[in-house]
């Protein structure tokens, strides 16, 4: 799923149908994203890309992986905040 089934499972997770589901299907882009780290690789080693691009896509990708990682910890903080504060 790497590349446009990233975006497709961040845009289901907004729709999704609790806060289970939208961090299971950010999690879902994540693992998404993490592949297409290692499609970029590949496509370095086998020259269809340059290094210099394949770093820079590289990086890209890598600040996707954190930024979906930090979204989905700090969901799963608040509802485990919000569940302590009903007792």
């Amino acid at each position: 799923m790497p590349g446009t089934g990233l975006g497709a499972n961040v845009m289901e997770s907004q729709g999704g149908q609790g806060p289970a589901d939208f961090t299971h299907k950010l999690g879902i882009a994540q693992k998404g994203a993490g592949e297409t780290g290692c499609w970029l690789k590949k496509l370095a080693a086998g020259g269809r890309i340059s290094e210099e691009g394949c770093l820079s896509m590289y990086d890209d990708n890598m600040k996707i992986v954190w930024l979906l990682s930090a979204v989905a910890i700090s969901k799963k903080r608040n509802l485990k905040n919000e569940d302590n504060s009903k007792y």
